[in-house]
C-alpha cells in the first residue's frame, strides 16, 4: 500500500472514529468543518490516484506499444 494511502485512511479513521462519538455534541461550524476536511482528503486522493493510474498507462505503453 503506498504511503499516501495509508496517510489517508488513517486521517479518515481518526475523523469518523470522532464523529461517530462525538457527532451529537459537536457545534455546527465545526460538523461543516469536519465535513469540509474529508471532502477535501477524497479529492486529493483522488487526485493522487488519477496521476498514479495516468503515470501506470505510460509505463505499461512503454513496455507494450501496440
Amino acid at each position: 500500500m503506498d504511503h499516501m494511502n495509508v496517510k489517508a485512511l488513517i486521517i479518515y479513521a481518526v475523523i469518523f472514529i470522532a464523529a461517530f462519538t462525538q457527532w451529537h455534541s459537536l457545534s455546527e461550524s465545526t460538523k461543516d468543518v469536519a465535513f469540509y476536511l474529508i471532502f477535501a482528503l477524497m479529492v486529493v486522493q483522488g487526485n493522487w490516484l488519477m496521476w498514479r493510474i495516468r503515470k501506470l498507462e505510460e509505463k505499461c505503453k512503454r513496455q507494450h506499444p501496440n
